[in-house]
């Protein structure tokens, strides 16, 4: 190895014969506390890349890779990068060295480890780090709303991925929640249609026949739902992704109640974001509750889905 860190060798070594990985992943991160102590940012997040291009990623070592990657986080914490650029490109840099493992050759022991970064970066990114509060004056609300965006998209992706590769192994239940898991994530990739309708025909494919119908209802609900907390996104764009969700092939409702349903409620939709009366809303918010009793048979199974609130916030 190039770098003269006697812990990434250490690594290394463990991670190529198999042997006391966990006592070389604690050098590991004693090495890199006593560089972060000393403020030497350069040299911490070097150590980092290293331990992961020279000894995690050419030995699939998976317990490496979780140590390493919370490791990363805990790095840009203390440096007091939150939700800035050199963030989100170190996330973005990790993410790629996980993805980089073949299908063939990943372990459920990969897929955790790279769901656990995936899922701890969210929280660090929306938490802003920890209990250190962003200077407003160095706030960038276009790299925090890009960060948001892009994690939520690769845990979608990735998710997406492992429920495949799942399927290859076994006929458990785990595909079953790492396809649910894509599905409720999906919702917040608006700005992605394609991965919509992935994670939808990933979860449709495990459904009843008699469930399906009910699957478009969700997604329609779930992304309006998402993309109308998000300031970045108009309302004008999130009923023309409605609409397209609606005529995709991998979401096609059919001649069917709840199509009519879903059409009907997107017209009030659109109504409501082009009413410039206060008071509008109220009243559209009556015929939502008409709508709801109107169909109440075929929504049935929709009942936990508040449409009326949904007009409300958009």
């Amino acid at each position: 190895m190039g770098s003269t860190s006697s812990a990434c060798r250490r690594l290394e070594t463990a991670c190529r014969t198999g042997e006391n990985v966990a006592d070389a992943v604690e050098a590991f991160r004693t090495d890199l506390q006593e560089k972060i102590e000393q403020n030497d940012e350069q040299a911490s997040g070097d150590m980092i890349k290293e331990a992961m291009k020279e000894a995690v990623l050419p030995h699939r070592c998976d317990s490496a890779a979780l140590a390493v990657g919370a490791e990363l986080l805990k790095f840009l914490a203390h440096f007091d990068h939150k939700r800035d650029r050199k963030a989100l490109d170190a996330i973005h840099e990790m993410n790629a060295a996980f993805m980089t493992i073949p299908e063939s050759e990943m372990t459920s022991g990969w897929r955790n480890a790279q769901v656990n970064f995936l899922t701890s970066a969210f929280q660090a990114w929306i938490q802003g780090g920890g209990p250190i509060v962003i200077r407003e004056e160095c706030r960038d609300t276009d790299i925090e709303q890009e960060g948001i965006v892009y994690i939520n998209e690769e845990l979608c992706s990735v998710f997406l991925r492992f429920s495949r590769w799942d399927k290859t192994l076994t006929t458990g239940n785990r595909s079953h929640a790492l396809a649910a898991s894509a599905y409720k994530i999906s919702h917040q990739c608006g700005t992605k249609l394609e991965l919509v309708a992935a994670a939808v025909e990933e979860v449709q494919s495990l459904l009843k026949e008699e469930e399906k119908p009910f699957l478009i209802a969700r997604t329609v609900y779930g992304v309006l739902a998402a993309t109308s907390e998000n300031p970045k996104i108009s309302s004008q764009y999130a009923l023309k992704l409605a609409g397209q969700l609606l005529r995709a092939d991998a979401l096609t409702a059919g001649p069917s109640a709840i199509s009519s349903f879903l059409h009907d409620i997107l017209k009030i939709l659109e109504i409501k974001a082009l009413a410039l009366q206060a008071d509008r809303e109220a009243e559209l918010c009556k015929v939502v509750e008409v709508l709801c009793r109107v169909y109440k048979r075929s929504l049935m199974l929709l009942g936990d889905l508040n449409w009326v609130e949904l007009v409300k916030q958009f």
